[in-house]
């Protein structure tokens, strides 16, 4: 993968030193590399229907944008991966606590009978009661250029994706969606450029 520097003065060695040294870096992204999720960042989000994992209910993810105002937390998990199971309860948490700010939807691939059951035992052990969305063969995952899980993107009112978190933001991922947020809140024109990388 090709790394290419902000500052022509840095180098790759120099950066694994600074990161060793324990030193704030700047995230770069390397043009071309894919997939990529930093890279949809400032571009029109891919828009898909999808039917909820555990029900007979749909979502139109274009509809569900033009509802209102608020940003869409469009996060992608899988029930199997321990750091998403760790991550999805505080995700609800903040989402709940901050319903006048923003609107949560979720994605995983269940594709298989077990996985269903999986999720079930999963929601119903730690009490939660957010939708997760169906994507059997990965086709919407494939679309978003997910990599790692969990991944999650913010959503404004247009459909743009205004920042991308991989990694579900840490152990605290309601210190970093806070803020992000706090800079959608902002009155500023929508950047093109990939979003730095929240510090979690």
């Amino acid at each position: 993968m090709l790394w290419i520097p902000d500052n022509p003065k840095d180098t790759l060695l120099g950066l694994i030193s600074r990161v060793a040294a324990g030193e704030e870096t700047p995230f770069v992204v390397a043009p071309g590399y894919s997939p990529n999720p930093y890279n949809l960042v400032g571009k029109k989000a891919k828009m898909f229907k999808a039917v909820n994992a555990l029900g007979p209910d749909k979502m139109d993810l274009q509809e569900y944008v033009k509802q209102d105002k608020r940003p869409v937390l469009l996060a992608f998990w899988s029930v199997t991966c321990p750091h998403c199971q760790k991550t999805m309860p505080l995700l609800q948490k903040y989402a709940n606590t901050n319903k006048k700010r923003m609107r949560m939807v979720t994605m995983a691939v269940i594709h298989k009978a077990d996985y269903k059951a999986k999720l079930q035992t999963y929601l119903k052990k730690h009490k939660l009661t957010f939708k997760v969305y169906n994507d059997p063969k990965g086709k919407v995952f494939n679309s978003y250029k997910i990599m790692t899980v969990p991944t999650l993107f913010l959503l404004d009112s247009q459909g743009v994706i205004r920042n991308a978190v991989l990694g579900g933001g840490g152990k605290k991922p309601g210190k970093v969606l806070d803020q992000l947020l706090k800079q959608m809140e902002k009155p500023a024109k929508p950047s093109t450029q990939p979003a730095s990388r929240p510090t979690p």
